[in-house]
């Protein structure tokens, strides 16, 4: 997900530093039954898991981003991920909700609707490659945690494409009805049907 610059998020704990303490908690939030259970190999793949299906996003949202003239970072949202956290703990890691920060536009050289959109869908588009290619090596050599990487991917994808602000697929809509409408079904076929 990327928002567009708001002078109150410019203070606040930004760039890789901020993505990698972002991930550290999300991998503590989404792992904390694996923790819990001292199941280290669990908590590998989660890790995985998290760092491709957020990191990757994230990365994509802020290349495409630089690529069309604007200057973007990741900004952490502290408390996006202190209350993934307390939710974690409180209930044992049934139950996460993970707000950790976006991708800011600080300004555009070029801005327009349809930057806006590529910029957007960069993100979920990043996490259907990620998972199409770990499903495939799930299917060839059968580590399960391949699939775990598949599925976290397919329903970041899925979820970022709802089209509601201000998630990415609200924008993507905008820009283009027809691309957003082909990557939100195939991405919820393979997160909920498949």
């Amino acid at each position: 997900m990327f928002v567009p610059y708001r002078p109150r998020h410019y203070s606040y704990f930004r760039g890789l530093p901020a993505l990698l303490v972002s991930w550290l908690v999300l991998t503590i939030a989404f792992g904390i039954d694996a923790i819990l259970l001292g199941d280290i190999y669990y908590l590998v793949w989660i890790s995985i898991a998290v760092a491709t299906g957020f990191i990757f996003h994230e990365l994509a949202h802020r290349e495409v981003a630089r690529r069309v003239g604007c200057a973007a970072d990741y900004v952490m949202w502290p408390i996006g991920l202190a209350l993934a956290l307390f939710l974690a703990l409180l209930t044992k890691g049934r139950f996460v909700f993970a707000a950790p920060g976006a991708v800011t536009i600080f300004y555009c050289i070029r801005p327009s609707r349809g930057n806006e959109g590529m910029i957007a869908a960069a993100g979920p588009i990043t996490n259907m490659v990620i998972a199409f290619i770990s499903q495939m090596l799930y299917g060839l050599t059968g580590i399960i945690g391949l699939a775990l990487v598949a599925y976290v991917n397919w329903f970041l994808a899925a979820f970022n494409l709802l089209p509601l602000d201000p998630l990415d697929g609200a924008k993507v809509m905008r820009y283009n009805f027809t691309v957003w409408l082909i990557l939100f079904i195939i991405s919820a076929y393979f997160a909920f049907a498949a």
